[in-house]
């Protein structure tokens, strides 16, 4: 688990690169989303270590695509920040 975990840096650079293509410089609401996002990640990859059925690419996108659409809607929509 602490493998998987030791990537959380780096997979949240990657992401926050990737959004700089579309935001100059992220803001609160940008940052937890990004978290959010990257934890989702995380999760998927320690349930995939864990478990044989999670190993199903479709599980894969759609359980990475249900979480970054309600992150987004939590987080950038409905942005108070």
């Amino acid at each position: 688990m602490s493998e998987i975990q030791s990537y959380k840096d780096d997979i949240y650079s990657l992401i926050i690169a990737r959004m700089r293509l579309t935001v100059s410089e992220p803001q609160q609401a940008e940052h937890l989303f990004i978290g959010a996002v990257r934890d989702e990640i995380l999760f998927v990859l320690l349930q995939c270590k864990r478990h044989q059925w999670a190993k199903d690419p479709g599980w894969i996108l759609k359980t990475l695509e249900m979480k970054i659409t309600l992150s987004h809607q939590v987080y950038i929509q409905h942005s108070f920040f």
